[in-house]
């Protein structure tokens, strides 16, 4: 869907005469042109104009926004993996007994990734963000966020089966019904943050809440970006 989203992007920077936000622009120009004061007519070296606007703005800003896009959504495939066992709470185990030694390997590659500094180089430019994480701390940290993932998710789901159980499944319009609030229902990383700013626990798992927000907020711009 990523994939897709930037496809239409770059497709639009190549012909965006063509797209219906622009079939409009020539007027909006022309409306700008006369509001101008005639001081800056004077001083203006260009002509404002549909043509200008897409090589100079236009076109520059797609490229970064899919450059953005590309940095932030398209990661690596592990660590897209990684924060689907850890942060997606429909992933993780059932019992609570299969929790001790769930989660290991992944926590170690987000430790790594995001436990590190990084370089971003734009227009010659390089700017060094510090790590998201302490590396350390949030291993020790994940051993009691599952846990506290788990007694959520299970809060969550008993209250979700008993709004379920009085809904109506007799007829394929009733399942159906059912079946679309089942899904609205659904325990995701959005409901997990949502729980875990709520309880006294997050002042405790600072690392796991930033990596926790991260997530939340990336599948958010992913969504914002397919629609």
């Amino acid at each position: 869907m990523t994939n897709s989203t930037i496809s239409a992007l770059e497709s639009f920077a190549i012909n965006p005469e063509d797209g219906t936000s622009f079939r409009r622009l020539n007027e909006f120009v022309d409306k700008v042109k006369e509001a101008a004061p005639l001081s800056r007519k004077l001083r203006s070296d260009t002509e404002l104009n549909v043509k200008s606007f897409i090589e100079t703005v236009l076109r520059k800003y797609i490229a970064s926004l899919v450059g953005e896009m590309k940095e932030a959504l398209l990661q690596d495939e592990e660590i897209l993996t990684a924060f689907s066992e850890l942060l997606d709470p429909q992933n993780s185990p059932r019992s609570n007994g299969d929790l001790n030694d769930y989660g290991i390997e992944s926590l170690q590659v987000l430790a790594d990734h995001y436990g590190a500094p990084k370089s971003d180089t734009f227009e010659k430019v390089c700017r060094t963000r510090p790590p998201l994480v302490d590396p350390a701390a949030l291993v020790a940290e994940y051993n009691f966020f599952k846990f506290d993932a788990f007694q959520c998710r299970a809060a969550h789901e008993a209250k979700a089966e008993r709004e379920l159980a009085k809904m109506p499944d007799k007829s394929e319009k009733e399942k159906g019904a059912k079946e679309k609030r089942r899904e609205e229902l659904r325990y995701g990383p959005q409901e997990l943050l949502s729980d875990m700013l709520k309880t006294p626990a997050r002042a405790e798992r600072p690392n796991m809440m930033k990596l926790l927000q991260f997530q939340v907020k990336s599948l958010k711009l992913l969504e914002n970006t397919c629609t």
